[in-house]
This record gives structure tokens, C-alpha cells and sequence, in this order.
């Protein structure tokens, strides 16, 4: 039964690579009379406009949920989540729950400076016209993009299960000038998902910005 869980897990995560990949896709466009995300000094709040997509552990694809995801910075390092009131655990980004390791960067700003492209850990950094998300109220001062991919086989995942094989990419789009996440998509498998509306551990989130104060 672990077995036949863990390998669902796995196949819907490959799934979601080509929606996170589709979702960036349509960055860059219909900028219009929009205001840019303003500069930070590493302290402050965050309002993402989020979609979840859960997947449970024996069935495959089951729910779209929406909501309201906040991340609340203090001198780059992130310090609270809430998803429509509720308050997450900061390891829901840690490995091993967020096993291609991009909600790492989330909780840490300052280590996204230091990123250089590395074929062997999967990382990939590059510099794109300033984005600007229909979704979003704002449109970004600059856009480095981080790719962050995984590929595991026989990983235990405390609260989820064995993953016998899966491919796993977090994209961030990161405002280096506001030094503001403005777009991202990671993957997470933690009990926490269920606080997200999910019925199991699995959650893919799409989250773009909508305020920040």
C-alpha cells in the first residue's frame, strides 16, 4: 500500500513540472499603468495570491483550492506563513518536504544572492525581462529567474511516505531590486497540506503577489 501511495505521489509531481513551468510562461506581459513592487529592506509582509493543487495518496489528482498565502519577513529570513488565517510550520519549506529545496529560498532572501547556476545540484539562475503577472497588481523592477530540480528514488519523506522515484522542480521569480519573492511554484509533501484544505500530504502552490506592507 506504501508502495502503490508513494508512486502516485511521485507521478503527480512530475505532472505539476509542466504547469509550473506553464504558469511562468506567460510572465512579461500587460504591464500597463501597474505600480512596481516597492523596495524592501528585508522586512516585511508579503500577500500572495495562491492556488494549491492537492493530489491524496491514492487517487491521484483531487482539488483545487485558493486562497490567501502570507509570508511575513524579518531581515530576509522568513518568520510566519498563513494560508487563508491558518498558521503553517516553516518546515513544510525544508527538506525533505520541499524536496527540490526552492521554499529554502523562501525562508532564507539572502541566500538567493550567493545562487550560481550548478548543473549538479540542480540550480539554474537567470536574468529575464521584469515581469509583470496578470494575476498581480504589481509588475517587477527586475526578474531573476531560479529553477531548483531534484530527481530522488527511495526517499523518505517524515508524514508522507517513500518516494521510489520522482522528478521535482520550484521555480521562484525573484525581484533582486524590491528584494521581493513576486511569483513562485514548489512543491511541498508535509501534514501541514491538510491545514492548506488538502485531503492528503501532497500540495503544488502557485502563489503570485498581490500586496505587501
Amino acid at each position: 500500500m506504501l508502495r502503490t501511495r508513494s508512486v502516485v505521489i511521485a507521478t503527480v509531481l512530475v505532472a505539476v513540472v509542466a504547469l509550473a513551468i506553464f504558469a511562468m510562461a506567460g510572465m512579461g506581459t500587460g504591464a500597463g499603468n501597474k505600480k512596481e513592487i516597492p523596495k524592501t529592506n528585508g522586512t516585511f509582509t508579503a500577500v500572495y495570491y495562491a492556488k494549491v493543487l492537492c493530489a491524496s495518496e491514492t487517487a491521484g489528482p483531487q482539488s483545487k483550492i485558493t486562497g490567501r498565502l502570507t509570508l511575513v519577513y524579518r531581515n530576509n529570513k522568513l518568520v510566519h506563513i498563513e494560508f487563508n488565517n491558518k498558521t503553517l510550520p516553516l518546515g513544510i519549506l525544508k527538506y525533505p518536504h520541499n524536496v527540490a529545496r526552492g521554499g529554502e529560498l523562501l525562508l532564507d532572501l539572502g541566500a538567493i544572492t550567493n545562487l550560481r547556476n550548478d548543473t549538479n545540484s540542480g540550480v539554474s539562475v537567470r536574468r529575464a525581462n521584469p515581469s509583470s503577472h496578470e494575476e498581480s497588481p504589481y509588475k517587477a523592477k527586475s526578474s531573476l529567474i531560479i529553477t531548483r530540480r531534484a530527481v530522488v528514488s527511495n526517499l523518505t519523506v517524515p508524514g508522507a511516505g517513500v518516494i521510489y522515484f520522482g522528478e521535482f522542480n520550484d521555480i521562484i521569480d525573484y525581484d533582486d531590486v524590491a528584494n521581493v519573492p513576486y511569483h513562485f511554484a514548489i512543491s511541498i509533501m508535509h501534514p501541514a497540506a491538510t491545514a492548506m484544505g488538502c485531503a492528503g500530504s501532497y500540495a503544488a502552490i502557485f502563489a503570485t503577489l498581490q500586496d505587501i506592507k
